[in-house]
């Protein structure tokens, strides 16, 4: 299967707005990391990097019992490796990469996606976002981009978002895939164990 998530936290998507970009830069790495201060471009591939941990997307065996720990789907991808094999522009140079990945090593990056996105703060400012708690785009054939907004998966609000999210990316990758190639997946299983306990 070549589908794959890439998740984007929503002021990534408000900055290339206010530099009169398109969505569709988001794989330019040029132009990403023009516009972008170094913290927020760091935040943005850790959060790339670990959505599937930080949605907690991943499956919690309640039904399934011979899952195998930490097994993880592929689908979930990191924008740096986006940017790496798919990139528009030029790709991010060794220096970027040690940049960023200096950044994390130092860094609270969790705490702080967790701030901005995950408490009671972040759901009073969702309320300008119009009750959006994700987008989808279609990057290209085989990226889709996710870009989740503040507040949408703090506690009271994260259950019933978490679910229409999974539910959502499932129909994505049966569009795209074989039935068969998307029943492999733990992103299915996750769904068909949410949908055991509703």
């Amino acid at each position: 299967m070549n589908t794959k998530f890439v998740f984007i936290p929503n002021w990534i998507i408000q900055s290339i707005q206010a530099n009169k970009g398109s969505v569709y830069q988001i794989l330019d790495f040029g132009y990403i990391k023009n516009i972008l201060s170094p913290d927020d471009l760091a935040e943005f591939v850790y959060f790339s990097e670990n959505a599937e941990k930080i949605l907690r997307l991943d499956v919690e065996a309640i039904t399934e019992k011979t899952i195998i720990d930490n097994q993880t789907d592929d689908i979930f991808a990191s924008v740096l490796t986006m940017w790496t094999t798919l990139g528009k522009g030029a790709p991010p140079t060794s220096s970027d990469v040690d940049k960023i990945k200096n950044y994390h090593a130092i860094n609270d990056c969790e705490r702080s996606l967790n701030e901005r996105l995950f408490t009671t703060v972040s759901f009073i400012e969702a309320s300008a976002n119009l009750g959006k708690t994700y987008d989808i785009h279609h990057f290209d054939l085989n990226v889709i981009g996710v870009v989740i907004y503040p507040g949408a998966f703090t506690p009271g609000q994260s259950d019933e978002n978490r679910f229409d999210l999974i539910r959502t990316l499932v129909l994505e990758l049966t569009r795209l895939n074989s039935q068969e190639s998307v029943a492999c997946t733990l992103l299915m299983r996750r769904y068909i164990e949410l949908l055991s306990v509703r």
